[in-house]
């Protein structure tokens, strides 16, 4: 296939995807998945007899947010009727990271 073929192919491809309304995400675009999509938390701290279940919970949310003074992309699960989040820093080699439903699209 001669470089025009695929050049031809590439931007029917492009467009389509336009037409249809698709976002459009360059090689250097990254989606950056929420670790899990449920979870169980538990209090691990002794409680001198008193007893306590584990509580399930489903993501719920994501955010990009700072955190004491850092920037980090949050996974938000709705845990009854609280709210749970796991973290982790923003990724230094992007500048720009899109709170979306399982994660995060970086560029």
């Amino acid at each position: 296939m001669t470089s025009w073929n695929r050049f031809s192919i590439t931007a029917v491809v492009l467009s389509t995807a336009a037409a249809l309304g698709l976002p459009s995400v360059s090689r250097a675009d990254q989606h950056v998945t929420c670790p899990v999509q449920q979870v169980q938390v538990e209090i691990t701290t002794p409680l001198g007899g008193w007893k306590t279940t584990p509580q399930g919970g489903t993501l719920s949310k994501t955010l990009v947010q700072d955190v004491g003074g850092t920037k980090m992309l949050l996974c938000i699960f709705r845990v009854n009727k609280g709210e749970f989040s796991v973290m982790r820093p923003f990724p230094e080699a992007f500048s720009v990271c899109k709170a979306v439903k399982d994660g995060f699209n970086c560029k």
